[in-house]
């Protein structure tokens, strides 16, 4: 967000979302960020206690209009 452009990141393990409106001279326009969960074990030896969930992103692309959707998965089910 600090670099005033759409990000997806996938570091944190842990599913989450952000928009922000960006006012330009012309126009004005809205950001997003996400945040992806992850597919790996969420209680390693080096770190059993976190904030880590399970989860993953689909990407579309309409004629150039990407969207994104951020799926968590709980006890096995997508939410």
């Amino acid at each position: 967000m600090r670099m005033k452009t759409n990000v997806i990141i996938n570091h944190f393990h842990k599913t989450s979302s952000s928009s922000q409106r960006v006012y330009n001279v012309d126009d004005s326009s809205t950001i997003n960020g996400y945040s992806l969960g992850c597919m790996c074990e969420l209680e390693p030896e080096y770190l059993e206690i976190n904030e880590w969930n399970h989860g993953f992103a689909i990407l579309s692309n309409d004629q150039g209009k990407i969207s994104v959707k951020n799926y968590k998965i709980e006890r096995g089910r997508i939410i």
